[in-house]
């Protein structure tokens, strides 16, 4: 075990003494935690092999379809960049400090790695939705929200992407690391080696970072949360995507709820040490 002390910052929503209680006089705070290699680990979620340059990674299936499943154009090139310069170096400092570093990804990229992902707890339980609103008036607004956003013809091509996408080459896990799908596997694997601190990379900011099985949503207030700023990426719209808002603001959003962040370089300085 060794001790590694790491600056992060969250959001404060109150002035300081002696300001109005105005929103201009909210601001950051700034702090350092002492943690331990022992007890943290680093969680990076659905890290592609889409809309990178190049022919189409899926044989038949248009470029168009792999920038849309990854969030749009922008995104995807942004999400290549960062994975190649900012995630590949933050996996390779946890790895080199003894962090472990675990893949939450779909059940099809993981059978990819056969060997990685431990085989038990490996199935989701019984489904417990409720029986209400029936399961046709669900499908159906699943079908309107898809079509209405991604495009018509969306299911096909989905689908296609769905049974051959891969890790992006530069981010493929090493023997060292450990591939999840399920949250009991990853719940199981934090409670036996005692995790405390998780550190979340990945895509997309403001989807599966939060709220998939074992994301953001599921730990802060429960673990302590540190999202890495410059290792992640929201999904942009026409407006937001030239100062890349959405991102910020998903930030700022997420050290108001009780996340704190910080950037790669910082992990990695802080880790250098121990």
């Amino acid at each position: 075990m060794a001790t590694f002390h790491m600056p992060v910052r969250s959001y404060r929503v109150h002035p300081l003494p002696g300001q109005a209680y105005d929103d201009r006089n909210y601001g950051h705070v700034h702090k350092t935690v002492a943690i331990d290699t022992a007890n943290t680990a680093v969680i990076a979620i659905d890290m592609w092999n889409l809309g990178g340059d190049g022919d189409p990674i899926i044989p038949g299936v248009d470029k168009y379809w792999e920038y849309n499943y990854m969030g749009g154009h922008g995104v995807a090139k942004r999400a290549g960049k960062i994975m190649a310069e900012e995630i590949v170096p933050v996996l390779q400092a946890a790895r080199d400090a003894g962090v472990p570093v675990i893949h939450n990804e779909p059940p099809q990229i993981l059978a990819r790695y056969p060997g990685f992902e431990p085989p038990d707890p490996s199935r989701i339980p019984a489904d417990d939705t409720p029986d209400w609103p029936p399961p046709e008036f669900r499908r159906e607004l699943l079908a309107e929200y898809s079509s209405t956003v991604f495009g018509e013809g969306y299911a096909e091509p989905w689908q296609k992407i769905r049974d051959n996408y891969d890790f992006a080459d530069c981010v493929k896990p090493d023997p060292r690391d450990s591939l999840f799908s399920q949250p009991q596997q990853i719940e199981r694997f934090l409670k036996e080696r005692k995790i405390l601190n998780l550190v979340y990379v990945g895509f997309l900011l403001n989807f599966c970072l939060l709220m998939k099985p074992g994301g953001i949503l599921q730990t802060r207030n429960r673990y302590r949360t540190i999202v890495l700023r410059d290792c992640t990426a929201a999904s942009e719209t026409a407006w937001s995507t030239g100062e890349n808002l959405m991102t910020k603001a998903f930030i700022h959003w997420l050290e108001i709820g009780g996340a704190l962040t910080a950037t790669g370089e910082e992990f990695r300085a802080a880790l250098s040490p121990a």
